[in-house]
Formats: C-alpha cells, sequence, structure tokens
C-alpha cells in the first residue's frame, strides 16, 4: 500500500530501512531493505547514528537512519508498535500511524503462508510471527491515535493512506476497524492450541 501510494504520487516517498537478517529469494537489496550486518547496525547505533532500532519476532534488527529519509516529501515507512512509539518521540513536524488491514483473515493468512515459504520458516518462526500480529492488533485497537487503513485493492488503499497522511478520517475506516477486530479474534484462536499444549507440557513436567 505504502509503495503504491509512493508510485502513484510525487508528493510521497517509501523509505527503504535496514535489517540484519538475509534476504528472501523475491527481495532486492536497496529495494525492498538495506541488508546489513548485524555488527554494522550495532555500531551505527552506538555512534547515535540511527533514528530508531527494533527486534523483531525472530530476534532480526530493524531500523533506520536519517540518510534513509527524503527532506523534501512525506516518508512512508513501516513500523511494529515500539517503533510507532520511538517516532512519536523525535521532534517531527508531523506524524501519523496508519493500521492497514488486509480484507480478509483468509487472505492474510495466505500471504503469511507464502512468507513462511518462502523464508522457510519452521514452525517456531510462524508462531513468533502470530504472536508479533497479535501485539500489533492489540496496540492498534487500544491505541486513539491510529487510523484504519482497509486494503482491499492497492488504488483505493493508496486513496485512503493519503488520506491519513493529510490528517483526514480514512475512508471505509470503519469497515476495516470491524474486520481488524474480526481478524484478531480469529488469531487468538489460532493461538489457544499452542497454549494449551505449552500448559500441558508445564504439567507433565510437574
Amino acid at each position: 500500500t505504502m509503495k503504491a501510494l509512493a508510485s502513484r504520487d510525487p508528493e510521497f516517498y517509501f523509505v527503504v530501512g535496514e535489517t540484519s537478517r538475509s534476504p528472501r529469494p523475491s527481495e532486492q537489496d536497496g529495494v525492498d531493505l538495506h541488508f546489513r550486518s548485524r555488527d554494522a547496525i550495532l555500531a551505527d547505533l552506538k555512534a547515535g547514528a540511527l533514528n530508531q532500532v527494533v527486534v523483531g519476532a525472530n530476534g532480526d534488527l530493524y531500523c533506520t537512519s536519517v540518510d534513509n529519509f527524503s527532506s523534501s516529501q512525506t516518508n512512508l515507512f513501516p513500523l511494529i508498535p515500539l517503533g510507532v512509539g520511538q517516532f512519536r518521540a523525535l521532534p517531527l513536524k508531523s506524524f501519523a500511524a496508519a493500521f492497514i488491514v488486509p480484507d480478509s483473515f483468509e487472505n492474510w493468512q495466505n500471504w503469511l503462508r507464502e512468507q513462511a515459504a518462502e523464508g522457510n520458516w519452521n514452525e517456531e518462526k510462524r508462531q513468533q510471527r502470530l504472536l508479533e500480529a497479535k501485539s500489533s492488533f492489540e496496540f492498534a485497537l487500544k491505541d486513539s491515535k491510529i487510523r484504519f487503513v482497509l486494503n482491499d485493492n492497492p488504488e483505493t488503499a493508496a486513496k485512503r493512506l493519503k488520506q491519513v497522511a493529510e490528517g483526514r478520517v480514512p475512508d471505509d475506516e470503519t469497515r476495516a476497524k470491524e474486520i481488524a477486530k474480526t481478524s484478531y479474534d480469529k488469531l487468538l484462536k489460532l493461538l489457544n492450541p499452542v497454549k494449551i499444549l505449552d500448559k500441558l507440557s508445564i504439567n507433565g513436567a510437574g
């Protein structure tokens, strides 16, 4: 959605962030992310050269520096909840956060399966990703400043995201929030069997 808006409107710029994880087969260095070593990122962090840095669900580092951003355009950048808090603390001219909602839980799960296949995730890594998604849903649903953007197709989703950047309520936000709540409830049901197994393991160990 962010890339779609940046490609359609020269007012917007998609920020390419940095990470310590390895690129997936379909990813290009400098296009999807800047792939760097963990030591190099930590060195920049120690030198104060980073705007923010967060640890992803699988222990990988994700960060941005001033050089990643445009000084003349509205910057678009994907963030996890911790990153939203970090950017809100920066002395920025303006900042708005949007939770981009897939149009159905099933489509989101299909996308996640594709990511898992491409990244060769094991079950532990998949569960970590689901737990990260749980935290993101909870953060968005509880944060009154978050706007909800329905991602049904690139063109209309990009239009809604632009509305958020302009300080407006995006079209179809009520529907987007309802879908987010429904998807969160379904996600909890996916995670429940894991919790039950964990509980059984603990009881069995005792």
